[in-house]
């Protein structure tokens, strides 16, 4: 069995980050976020650039920063206001620690997910 068949037998589901992210984005600076933040995984770099793509397209003025789980509240701080995250339970750890921090989500900081829900997430 060759690797396409094994997919299809699998109903394996691959999502386009790059659209994801760029959806993302344009609803966050619809609702009129500037500073948005990237929450992702090394190896998917692609989200990033999706966001700040998307970003310059859209808010010209608008500023896109790679941030990690552990300076999260710092950039907050700073002013970021909007945060994509490549990932449900990424983002569900993302949510966690900037409520320990004392900052309250959705009301300061704005959380989009990307990825596939597969039933763990909270809502």
């Amino acid at each position: 069995m060759n690797a396409g068949e094994q997919e299809q037998r699998h109903g394996r589901a691959h999502i386009d980050r790059a659209l994801c992210a760029g959806r993302l984005t344009q609803m966050l600076l619809g609702k009129g976020h500037r500073r948005i933040g990237v929450l992702a995984p090394p190896e998917q770099g692609e989200a990033f650039d999706a966001v700040r793509d998307a970003a310059q397209r859209l808010a010209p003025d608008a500023h896109v920063q790679s941030v990690e789980l552990e300076s999260l509240a710092s950039a907050v701080e700073a002013g970021m206001s909007g945060l994509i995250v490549d990932g449900f339970r990424l983002a569900q750890e993302a949510v966690v620690s900037l409520r320990r921090h004392g900052i309250d989500v959705p009301a300061r900081v704005s959380v989009g997910a990307m990825g596939i829900d597969t039933g763990g997430s909270t809502r």
